[in-house]
Parts: C-alpha cells; structure tokens; sequence
C-alpha cells in the first residue's frame, strides 16, 4: 500500500494551512511554522499509498492507521483499540473516557485530521488510568487521501 505524496503546490497548501488548522483543532491561538514544516517533513517519510477519496471517518481511519503502523508499529494499534490493559499480571476491563481515533473533517481545506487518543479511563477494579505523552495525529486530504503532514 502506498501513501500518495505530496507536490509542491500540495506543500505551499500545507505552509499556509497547516497552523490555521491545528490552531482551530487544539484550539490554541498560535501554531509555529517551524512545527507545520516539520510535520510536513515527517510525511514525507512515509511509504506512498494508492489515491483513494477519503470521504467518511472510516477511510480516513484507516489511511491514519497505516501512518501510525508504519511509524509506531502494530504493537501500538492494537494496544490503542484494546479494551483491556494489564495490570499486576491481570487484564482488566477499561471503560474509556474517549473513543481510540478522533476524526475531524474542515471541509473548506478538504482535510482530514485524525488522532490516535490515548488511553485513559477507569478500569474494572476502579482504579484511573491516564495517558502520558502526546497523541500522535495525522493530516490527510480528502480528495485523494494524499498525507500532507503527520506528527507521529
């Protein structure tokens, strides 16, 4: 599978973009061009994929998924999806306080932004369990499903 690579005018799209989306996703008023160039970099790194239309949350998903599994590795998707964590040798039920991948389409830059949550929640045995780190996130164009910047 490939992940379609960007062109020049898809990374002049991306410079000028890029903070105004994550500025309206982390809902932060200032987003440096250093970190836009950086996350455009980064997906440059990535193996190309098939252009696909990325038109539903599902799709969108799983061309995020492929990043994270090529970056993260598998390991890392199957511990997000799961529904159980171990502790002290046993797995316990987690009641999550977010679903594992939030997805969010801006329909006026035709881009796809979707996180892997963290975990967190409580378990079976009452106890919290809380994320540490960032979520990794990736930006996917809708058109063509091409990553135009990943932070992962």
């Amino acid at each position: 599978m490939k992940i379609l690579r960007t062109s020049l005018s898809d990374v002049l799209f991306c410079l000028n973009n890029i903070k105004e989306i994550c500025m309206r996703y982390y809902d932060v008023l200032e987003y440096s061009e250093e970190d836009a160039e950086y996350m455009i970099e980064r997906a440059k790194e990535f193996a190309e994929q098939d252009p696909v239309e990325v038109n539903s949350e599902d799709v969108a998903k799983s061309r995020a998924k492929t990043v994270f599994i090529e970056s993260i590795g598998q390991e890392f998707i199957d511990e997000l999806e799961s529904d159980y964590y171990e502790k002290n040798g046993q797995m316990l039920r987690l009641e999550r306080n977010d679903p594992p991948y939030r997805c969010v389409y801006y329909k006026e830059y035709d881009v796809w932004v979707v996180t892997a949550v963290l975990r967190s929640g409580k378990l079976e045995d009452g106890t919290s369990l809380e994320h540490t780190g960032e979520s990794p996130y990736v930006l996917i164009r809708g058109k063509d499903g091409a990553l135009l910047a990943a932070s992962c």
